[in-house]
């Protein structure tokens, strides 16, 4: 039997950090009973501090960890780090906090603490939180750092520029090299997911960190063509002036067989006829405006006497002797 979701909802979840756990939504009743058993037993010895990050009161926070609350939550729950938690949600202070007991315990601050919180900073754009928990990075494990900061930024960079996150792109591609790589999540280069959203400052980022403009991978799919291809398909004028002082050149056709002077010259055409299209109007318009003025005129305009009395008799005597005979 299902656990219906208006039960769930009389229980009290208010003071437990794991009633958001998704494998909760759908179980029966005894599973749900058992898992909320173990979760509340595993985690009460820092409940104050669960509820303190979820407050997002950083100086109570920094008190609870002096105090020796534990901040590592362990694998198997809904949220392994609070860490990831306070990322989430940008606060700085709270992150730092946690950080700091984390990297000073014995076992360390774990890779996947901070690869979790500078992914669930990047979901929800706040690059102040990025650059703390990337520069912490390179402080706790100098061996490989350089490689997990690249690993992260270009896991995460993808999708700050699909979301148009300006402010934590620019926080990512600081930490990289390159930024010619292909998303397979998303299908395109940065740059090409940049010009595909029409985000101009982004391009422009790009372009400045070193980004090829007609570079052509061999992952690409080559329907939408290069970047100046598909930015003159979509009309982005300030993308292609970007792209053609970058250099790139007009060379590779999209599945259409256009290049992008096919696709400027129809542009320019099209924007032609608009024009024409809205003078017309324009004069139409102005036409109809004219001929309700002079019939607004016309209802003003008042004859003498005699002018009235002649034109009703030129009108209401054609072929009757009703106004004669009288």
């Amino acid at each position: 039997m299902r656990f219906r979701l208006f039960e769930r909802r009389k229980l009290r979840t208010e003071n437990v950090w794991f009633a958001y756990d998704p494998g909760l939504i759908t179980c029966t009743r005894s599973q749900y009973q058992s898992r909320r058993r173990y979760q509340v037993y595993e985690h009460a010895n820092y409940g104050p501090l669960v509820r303190a990050v979820h407050r997002g009161a950083h100086e109570i926070v920094s008190l609870l960890i002096m105090m020796g609350f534990d901040p590592a939550v362990k694998p198997g729950t809904p949220h392994r780090c609070l860490l990831a938690y306070a990322a989430l949600n940008g606060q700085l202070e709270i992150t730092e906090a946690i950080l700091d007991k984390l990297r000073t315990s014995e076992k360390g601050c774990p890779t996947y603490f901070i690869e979790e919180a500078v992914s669930a900073a990047a979901t929800n754009s706040h690059p102040l939180v990025i650059r703390h928990l990337l520069s912490n990075v390179h402080r706790e494990s100098r061996t490989r750092a350089s490689t997990l900061i690249r690993e992260l930024c270009r896991a995460n960079l993808p999708g700050a520029i699909v979301g148009g996150r300006i402010s934590v792109s620019q926080a990512l591609l600081v930490w990289l090299r390159t930024v010619d790589f292909y998303s397979h999540q998303f299908h395109g280069t940065p740059l090409q997911l940049a010009v595909r959203n029409g985000y101009g400052t982004i391009v422009r980022m790009l372009l400045m960190k070193g980004a090829k403009p007609d570079l052509v991978l061999p992952q690409m799919n080559m329907e939408e063509g290069s970047p100046l291809t598909e930015a003159a398909r979509l009309g982005y004028e300030a993308i292609i002036d970007a792209l053609t002082v970058a250099g790139a050149r007009d060379d590779i056709r999209d599945a259409r067989g256009l290049h992008a002077k096919d696709y400027l010259k129809r542009n320019k055409e099209r924007r032609e006829q608009e024009e024409r299209d809205r003078q017309r109007a324009r004069e139409a318009q102005a036409e109809q405006q004219e001929a309700l003025r002079r019939l607004s005129r016309a209802e003003h305009t008042f004859d003498t006497p005699g002018a009235i009395n002649a034109r009703i008799t030129a009108t209401c005597t054609c072929g009757s002797s009703y106004f004669h005979d009288r």
